[in-house]
């Protein structure tokens, strides 16, 4: 306690002499302490803003790296797109003469056209035919039996006169439900990839009118 007061006793002139000039300086020292404060404010600005320019860099950055990312797939989608064929399929239907001049037959003709970049290679052929759950005509063909086996790129339609068919008249007194023609190919790429285009027409028949129309189209890989 004795050392306590000892050094309180050292240091005593030392505070009040501090003091005294802290009462007689005290403008100033409010200035340089405001002044500080604004030292300090402005560093925290300065900070906050490049805070702010590195998140909107960032933010930059990721967008530039999505939109890469995206040109990257849409390049790559095109190349593979451009190495592969894509075969469609038209239909046409007529009538033609029956067993009697007053019930036509049906015929069912269809073409195929290779839109790709590289020849396809036909394997296969299938055709359903039907009202409901009535199938009138179901067949399949081998790319031998379809009697053409590479479709050239960006050539003409052609009709394949194998895959012509022929129903018997289908609507008595031209009444019934919709007739649906499913249609499908099959064929080889480049790298004996294996495609699939298949089409779906429906054909109404009755007292006013005849309607052949297309009501789906797919293709994709298997």
């Amino acid at each position: 306690m004795e050392y306590l007061w000892s050094l309180w006793s050292f240091v005593r002139p030392w505070v009040a002499w501090a003091w005294a000039w802290i009462k007689a300086n005290h403008e100033p020292l409010t200035v340089v302490v405001t002044f500080l404060g604004v030292l300090v404010a402005w560093r925290y600005v300065v900070l906050t803003q490049r805070l702010a320019e590195a998140a909107k860099e960032q933010a930059e950055a990721s967008k530039l790296a999505a939109q890469a990312s995206a040109d990257q797939a849409r390049t790559t989608r095109l190349l593979f797109e451009a190495q592969q064929p894509f075969v469609r399929i038209e239909s046409h239907h007529d009538f033609i003469t029956g067993e009697t001049s007053k019930a036509h037959d049906h015929r069912f003709t269809f073409s195929l056209e290779n839109n790709g970049s590289v020849p396809a290679v036909v394997t296969g052929w299938h055709l359903g035919i039907s009202r409901g759950d009535d199938v009138m005509r179901e067949t399949h063909k081998t790319g031998f039996e379809v009697g053409i086996e590479a479709l050239p790129s960006k050539m003409p339609s052609q009709t394949i006169h194998a895959l012509t068919e022929r129903v018997v008249h289908m609507f008595p007194n031209a009444q019934g439900k919709p007739v649906e023609v499913l249609a499908k190919v099959i064929y080889e790429g480049v790298g004996g990839k294996t495609y699939v285009s298949r089409v779906r027409y429906e054909l109404t028949v009755n007292s006013e009118a005849v309607r052949y129309v297309l009501t789906d189209f797919a293709q994709e890989e298997v």
